[in-house]
Order: C-alpha cells, then sequence, then structure tokens
C-alpha cells in the first residue's frame, strides 16, 4: 500500500475526485472509507421501506458494485455527488427486490 493511500485513510475524507480515482484503481482505502462513511445512511434508507425482507447488506453491496461498473464504465458523470448516485443505484435496486417479492407472491397465489 503506497505512503500516499495511507495518508488519505489517516484522514477519514476524501474529495469527491479522490472517491473515484480511487474506485477507477480499485483502492482498497477508498472501499473502506465508503462502506464506513455511507452504510449507515444506505442502511437507513432501506428500513424506510419496512420490509423485512429487504437486507441493507446485500442492498448495499449490489449498489455498490453497480456504482462502481458504471463509474469504469464512464457512466457516472459527475453531475451529483458520489453518495446521492449511490444512494440512488440502491434505491432502485431495493425497488427492483420489492417488485420481485411482489410477483413472486402473485405467482404463488395463482
Amino acid at each position: 500500500m503506497s505512503q500516499n493511500a495511507i495518508s488519505l485513510y489517516k484522514r477519514l475524507s476524501f474529495t469527491e475526485h479522490e472517491l473515484i480515482r480511487g474506485i477507477m484503481e480499485n483502492n482498497d482505502m477508498v472501499i473502506r472509507f465508503i462502506y464506513k462513511k455511507y452504510y449507515p445512511g444506505i442502511k437507513r434508507m432501506v428500513h424506510s421501506f419496512r420490509s423485512f425482507r429487504l437486507e441493507p447488506d446485500e442492498i448495499f453491496q449490489e449498489g455498490l458494485t453497480r456504482a462502481i461498473v458504471n463509474i469504469k464504465d464512464g457512466k457516472f458523470q459527475g453531475k451529483s455527488s458520489f453518495y446521492t448516485y449511490l444512494n440512488a443505484i440502491c434505491h432502485h435496486v431495493c425497488l427492483q427486490e420489492l417488485k420481485q417479492l411482489k410477483d413472486l407472491s402473485l405467482d404463488t397465489q395463482n
């Protein structure tokens, strides 16, 4: 691990540019920072759906994976903060999961 990466992580803060660059470079410290900083907010958002079937850990993991892929594919344009982008993706994942659960329950009733 580079000295620069260690000093960035010790600050416990990254700029938006550093976050995006760290994601592009598969920087482990940036990913750890994202988990530490953003997971609690995503967890609250998932719980706001009031569905015991939604797992915040799984939603966060899926959302972060999609965000990383999108960033590496150049789909993130930086028009919002990374947190806002991640939150929107996780919100969409929740809606997809709830729709699947609804579709499954309708299939079993027929």
